[in-house]
C-alpha cells in the first residue's frame, strides 16, 4: 500500500490533487515504512502530482511484487512494462499480464538497470519506449523481435556493453539518438526486406532521408550516395574510433555527431559540406587536424571544443580562433576591445563572440556569408557593427544580437535575405536599423523590446515590405518607451 501524508493527514493516492489549488510544488522521496508498506511525504502539490503519484504507486507495485508493474495501454486490451527492479543480471518480459498481451516496453522501463545481462522481448511486443534501456552498460544480448515497429529516443543509449545490433524487418521508426553512447559497437545489421532502414558498411542508414544515424568503430561510411547526411548522435562516444573517411556526398553533420570521440586524431571535411552542428566534434581530445571547406555555411556552437586543436594556445589569436576560413569562438576574456574580424573568413560560428562583455566594435569584412545563431549574444558593449561595402553576408542567424544593450544603430547589408527569431531582441538602446529590399523573412521577436527604436528604413517600396514573412511578435514592445510612442517606418528606394 502507498500513504500520501500532507500536513499531518493521510490521504488516499486516488484523491484528485489538481483540485488542491492552495499547493505548489512537488513530492519528496518515496520511503520505506514497513514490509510491503510506502509512505510518500507531499510536500506541495502542483497541477501534475496525479502522474507523480501514478508513478509512486507503479514503483510500489514492482516493489511490493515480483519485480514487474505495468500499464494498461489506452486501448484498454494490453499492457506495458512500466518498471522493472529487479536485480538479476538475465530477464524475460512476459508476453501476458491480467489474461492480456503484453505489446509495450514504456519509457525508462528498465533505465540505469546496471546489472542487467541479457533480456528476451517476447513475439508480442511491438514497440520499445523512450530511454526504455538507457544506462543499461552491462547488457551484452539483445534480440529485437521481428514483432516491433517501433524503436523511441534514447531506448538504448548508454548501453556501452552491446557489440551488436540487429534491427528487424519489421521496424519502421527509430527515435533520435536510440543507440547513443553504445561505444563497444562493432556490428550494426539491418534485416533484409526492411522498407525504412538498411545497413552498408556497419553503419544504420535511414533510407529515405539517406542519414546515417549509428556509426561504431568499424564503420566505414558508404560512398554510393546514399548518405548525404551524418545524424544527430551518430557516432558520439565511439572511443575507439581512430579515423573516419566522410564521403563527398554527404552535406551535413549533425549535432554531436563525433562527440567524444577520443582516440580520433584527424578528420577531413568535403567539399559538399554545408553544416556543422553543435558538439560535432566536441571533446574529440586526439583531434590535432581539422580541415573545413570554405563551402560551409553554418558550424555550430562547440563544434570542436576541448580538441587538441582547440586547446592548442598557438591557433588563437588575440583570443580568437579559427579553423580555416571560419571564426569558430572568441575567449571573453582575451577578445581586444575593437575587434577586426580576419579577411577572407567565410563563417561565423554561433555562439562565437557570446557574452565577450569587453568587446566594443566589430568589423566583418566582405567575404562573411553568414552570421551564426547567438554570435554576439549579451555582448553589452558592443556599439558598432561595420559591415564591408561588398559584404556577401546572406543571413542574420537567430539571437545574433540579442541583448547587445549598447548596440545603437545597424545596417544590414543588401545581400542579407533573413533576419532570424530574436536577432536584436532586447537591444534596448538601438534607436534606428536599415533593412534591405531583400529580405524575405523577419523571425519571431525579431526587434521585440528595442525600447528606444525610432526607425526602421526599408530599402525598398511598401508592396516589397507587406510581403515579407514576419513572425510572431516580431516588434512587440518597439519603440514603446513610454505607451503613446512607436517607431517610425520609413522607405527609400
Amino acid at each position: 500500500m502507498i500513504d500520501i501524508i500532507l500536513d499531518s493527514r493521510i490521504y488516499d493516492p486516488g484523491y484528485n490533487w489538481n483540485m488542491a489549488d492552495s499547493f505548489e510544488g512537488y513530492l519528496n522521496t518515496m520511503v520505506e515504512s514497513g514490509r510491503n508498506q510506502y509512505t510518500t511525504i507531499v510536500e506541495r502539490v502542483s497541477s501534475g502530482i496525479n502522474e507523480k503519484i501514478k508513478a509512486y504507486e507503479q514503483r510500489v507495485e514492482a516493489l511490493s511484487g515480483n519485480g514487474w508493474a505495468f500499464a494498461l495501454n489506452p486501448d484498454g486490451k494490453s499492457y506495458s512494462v512500466s518498471m522493472c527492479v529487479s536485480m538479476d543480471s538475465e530477464i524475460v518480459i512476459p508476453d501476458t499480464y491480467n489474461g492480456m498481451p503484453v505489446t509495450g516496453i514504456g519509457r525508462q522501463a528498465f533505465w540505469n538497470c546496471m546489472s542487467l545481462k541479457t533480456v528476451t522481448i517476447p513475439s508480442s511486443v511491438t514497440s520499445i519506449g523512450d530511454s526504455a534501456f538507457s544506462g543499461c552498460s552491462s547488457l551484452t544480448s539483445i534480440t529485437i523481435p521481428s514483432s516491433v515497429t517501433s524503436i523511441d529516443y534514447d531506448a538504448f543509449g548508454g548501453c556501452s556493453g552491446l557489440t551488436s545490433i540487429t534491427i528487424p524487418s519489421s521496424v519502421k521508426s527509430i527515435g533520435n539518438q536510440a543507440f547513443r553512447h553504445c561505444s563497444g559497437l562493432k556490428n550494426i545489421t539491418v534485416e533484409k526486406g526492411n522498407k525504412y532502414y538498411h545497413s552498408a558498411g556497419n553503419c544504420l542508414i535511414e533510407t529515405a532521408s539517406k542519414t546515417l544515424i549509428v556509426g561504431c568503430k568499424n564503420s566505414v561510411i558508404p560512398d554510393d550516395g546514399s548518405v548525404t547526411s551524418i545524424g544527430d548522435g551518430a557516432f558520439e562516444y565511439c572511443k575507439d574510433l581512430t579515423s573516419i573517411t566522410i564521403p563527398n556526398s554527404v552535406m551535413s553533420v549533425g549535432h554531436s555527431a563525433f562527440y567524444s570521440c577520443r582516440s580520433l586524431t584527424g578528420i577531413t571535411i568535403p567539399d559538399s559540406v554545408t553544416s556543422i552542428g553543435n558538439y560535432a566534434f566536441g571533446y574529440c581530445t586526439s583531434l590535432i587536424n581539422i580541415t573545413v571547406p570554405d563551402g560551409v555555411t553554418s558550424i555550430g556552437h562547440k563544434a570542436f571544443s576541448k580538441t587538441t586543436y582547440y586547446n592548442d594556445e598557438a591557433n588563437w589569436t588575440d583570443g580568437v580562433l579559427y579553423v580555416g576560413n571560419h571564426l569558430i569562438e572568441a575567449k571573453s576574456d582575451k577578445i581586444v576591445a575593437n575587434y577586426i574580424v580576419k579577411t577572407g573568413t567565410k563563417c561565423v560560428a554561433n555562439y562565437a563572440f557570446m557574452d565577450c562583455r569587453n568587446i566594443i566594435s566589430i568589423t566583418i569584412p566582405d567575404s562573411v556569408t553568414s552570421i551564426g545563431n547567438g554570435v554576439f549574444r549579451g555582448c553589452t558593449s558592443l556599439a558598432n557593427v561595420t559591415f564591408g561595402k561588398n559584404s556577401q553576408l546572406a543571413s542574420i542567424g537567430d539571437y545574433a544580437f540579442d541583448r547587445c544593450s549598447s548596440l545603437e544603430s545597424i545596417t544590414i547589408p543588401n545581400g542579407v535575405t533573413s533576419i532570424g527569431d530574436y536577432a536584436f531582441y532586447d537591444c534596448i538602446s538601438l534607436t534606428s536599423i536599415t533593412i534591405p529590399n531583400g529580405v524575405t523573412s523577419i523571425g519571431d521577436r525579431a526587434v521585440a523590446y528595442c525600447y528606444k527604436l525610432e526607425t526602421i528604413t526599408f530599402k525598398g517600396t511598401e508592396e516589397q515590405w507587406n510581403a515579407i514573412t514576419k513572425g510572431t511578435n516580431w516588434d512587440s514592445g518597439a519603440g514603446q518607451s513610454t505607451s503613446d510612442r512607436k517607431y517610425k517606418l520609413v522607405f527609400e528606394k
